[in-house]
């Protein structure tokens, strides 16, 4: 198992295949079983099944995404 920055690393690789392909499932097993998550109004909602709603809505609309890591950073770029 990876912990740290290889964790990290290894985890947004995923997280970029699964959000291109679409499969919810396997983004929501990404996050730890009671991870918060801060919705767009600010709300915080924690778990599972509240990320995955979430992240529902966000696939609906095909988004590509595109992660480049940097030295002490990481550039998210996302296409809809």
């Amino acid at each position: 198992m990876l912990t740290g920055q290889g964790y990290v690393a290894e985890n947004e690789v995923f997280r970029e295949l699964f959000v291109n392909e679409g499969k919810l499932e396997l983004i929501v097993h990404l996050y730890e079983p009671n991870a918060p998550f801060v919705e767009r109004n600010g709300e915080v909602v924690s778990g599972s099944k509240a990320i995955g709603e979430h992240l529902l809505g966000l696939l609906s609309i095909k988004p590509k995404i595109r992660i480049q890591r940097r030295k002490k950073s990481m550039l998210v770029m996302l296409r809809c």
